[in-house]
């Protein structure tokens, strides 16, 4: 009884550390060279009430075709509750375009339901990286725990768009094999970034722009300190005619733990400069 008891009160232990380790110790000198990545090919069928909330019928479809292009990707990739690491090395571009729309809107009749339809194909990325990342600080009406469609305030610790909404993901840290890495379990849209004089810094740990978002889709509670992950999403219109097909969604998670691999860096600075 004596020995379990120990037993149990080292891993108790352990897990408190690891819970309490900075934000930086998740982030790897070494570039893991991980991404999760789909792609799809869907209809967008909009109801006439749906398309007067928008000034035209382009800006209708372009709309809810990102929303569905993030969700049916992002909806699989969370399915899987994957685990990657995270990198502060190697170049990703200078881009804070996180949302892409192109392509003619011409949509035709739905054959089902006579509302207007349009058909996209669209691709959804996302890098672990540093520059990519932030951090959920507070819910609404100071709650603790958060779920589907609640409000919360986050720190993007380096790069945020520059025009209109972004997608995230949603990830808390962990150990594995003695290493802190990242498992995501949720998504996210990002509504609102407060540029200027808004940057932030909690509790002497990270700084960075603060922004407004809600949580879309999780696979547990979301709580205060767990990390995002911002993504690339790219849509296209295409005809009906256009024969080319796609599973609705490829996923590609991928990650690479290796004891021989470099340990977590110290605070860079230079990595946390005010905007």
């Amino acid at each position: 009884m004596y020995r379990k008891l120990l037993l149990f009160f080292l891993l108790l232990f352990v897990v408190s550390c690891a819970r309490e380790e900075p934000v930086q110790s998740c982030f790897y000198l070494q570039d893991p060279g991980e991404k999760l990545h789909g792609q799809a090919r869907f209809k967008v069928i909009l109801q006439p009430e749906a398309i007067d909330e928008f000034p035209s019928l382009e800006e209708a479809f372009r709309e809810h075709s990102v929303d569905k292009c993030f969700s049916v990707n992002a909806r699989k990739i969370i399915n899987h509750e994957p685990l990657v690491r995270l990198g502060r090395t190697g170049s990703l571009g200078s881009g804070t375009d996180f949302v892409r729309s192109t392509g003619e809107i011409e949509p035709v009749q739905d054959s089902m339901s006579g509302f207007q339809a349009q058909e996209f194909t669209c691709t959804l990325s996302a890098f672990p990286h540093w520059s990519l990342a932030g951090k959920i600080v507070a819910f609404d009406e100071d709650r603790t725990l958060a779920a589907t469609r609640d409000k919360m305030d986050v720190v993007l610790f380096d790069r945020y768009p520059q025009n209109g909404p972004a997608y995230f993901f949603v990830a808390r840290r962990t150990q594995r094999q003695g290493q802190l890495i990242l498992n995501v379990f949720g998504s996210g849209k990002l509504h609102q970034v407060l540029e200027g004089d808004t940057m932030v810094k909690t509790a002497s740990e990270v700084s960075g722009t603060l922004g407004r978002g809600e949580i879309l889709e999780t696979r547990r509670e979301v709580k205060p300190g767990d990390l995002i992950l911002l993504s690339y999403v790219t849509v296209t219109s295409v005809s009906e005619e256009d024969g080319q097909e796609y599973k609705e969604v490829q996923v590609q998670p991928r990650m690479r733990i290796s004891p021989e691999e470099d340990e977590p860096t110290e605070d860079d600075p230079e990595l946390w400069r005010k905007k």
